[in-house]
């Protein structure tokens, strides 16, 4: 991920974007989703085993996120790998780690909250900020 890509993933407020899933038959769902940005790389939602983006991933772990609303500035799209994290010590660190980047979504957790890591496989980056804007994409597999 460049330097760009990472800044506006780590200080973008509200750190919010629409994450969308799809069922084994291809039955789509998307949702307004918090998210953190490890350091790492990887891309990290907190949800609930009662979801259907949670249900969705028990069937199918390819994911598509967008990650900007602004026709003046940069805006990313995202595929990826999606891993779950649901017990034991991992389950621990990655709370930890992600309500201290995205603490604004402390408010929505409970104790079925477990987390969705992304791990991106491919990005387009449009900066709409320039004319004509610049369009970036990025295999990354």
């Amino acid at each position: 991920m460049d330097d760009k890509t990472r800044t506006f993933l780590e200080t973008l407020q509200p750190k919010i974007c629409v994450l969308a899933t799809a069922s084994k038959e291809g039955k789509p769902h998307c949702a307004v989703m918090g998210f953190a940005l490890f350091s790492d790389g990887t891309l990290v939602f907190s949800t609930h085993t009662n979801s259907r983006k949670w249900q969705h991933l028990q069937e199918n772990k390819n994911v598509s996120t967008t990650i900007g609303w602004d026709f003046h500035g940069l805006n990313l799209q995202v595929d990826g790998v999606a891993s779950l994290i649901d017990k034991g010590e991992s389950l621990q660190q990655t709370a930890k780690e992600f309500f201290q980047i995205n603490p604004d979504a402390a408010k929505f957790r409970s104790p079925d909250t477990y987390f969705i890591k992304i791990r991106p496989t491919w990005i387009r980056k449009t900066d709409l900020s320039l004319t004509p804007p610049d369009i970036e994409e990025s295999n990354l597999v």
